[in-house]
């Protein structure tokens, strides 16, 4: 039986493709969870105008970060936190507060983009990496200090 993929499926193949299927795989797995679609011509014309649309708005969404890239690669921003006074702070820097100071900033990121392995704690220096996936990324310098 001939489909055309709504979905990815493991092992069988991408979004668009149309694929050759045993007719029981078909009907008790593909189709009930509707990863397929049955081959017509109708339906594999909808799928690849389905999928240039996405691969065009997938470039221009690339093209974007790629802008907002270029803005804020380099910059350096100071957050100000309460710490003791082993430079330990009581509280800690996430991915939301970087995002937050950026948007003061006028560079407004979601914070999913904000690569941290783990909360900052203590006071000092950081590189922050910005991954806005399909290999654009920008390195933000943030300097953690004591709030007065």
């Amino acid at each position: 039986m001939k489909v055309v993929l709504v979905k990815n499926v493991p092992n069988l193949g991408k979004v668009g493709e149309v694929k050759q299927v045993s007719d029981g795989y078909a009907r008790n797995y593909l189709l009930p969870n509707k990863l397929v679609q049955m081959a017509t011509e109708l339906s594999v014309r909808e799928m690849a105008q389905k999928k240039t649309s996405q691969e065009k708005a997938l470039h221009n969404r690339a093209k974007k970060f790629k802008e907002i890239s270029k803005k804020i690669n380099n910059i350096k921003i100071i957050v100000k936190a309460k710490a003791d006074e082993k430079k330990t702070l009581f509280g800690s820097i996430n991915a939301e507060k970087i995002a937050e100071e950026l948007a003061s900033r006028n560079y407004q990121i979601d914070s999913k983009y904000v690569k941290l392995e783990h909360s900052i704690k203590s006071l000092g220096y950081y590189d922050v990496l910005i991954d806005f996936g399909a290999g654009v990324t920008a390195k933000v310098g943030l300097t953690v200090t004591r709030e007065e």
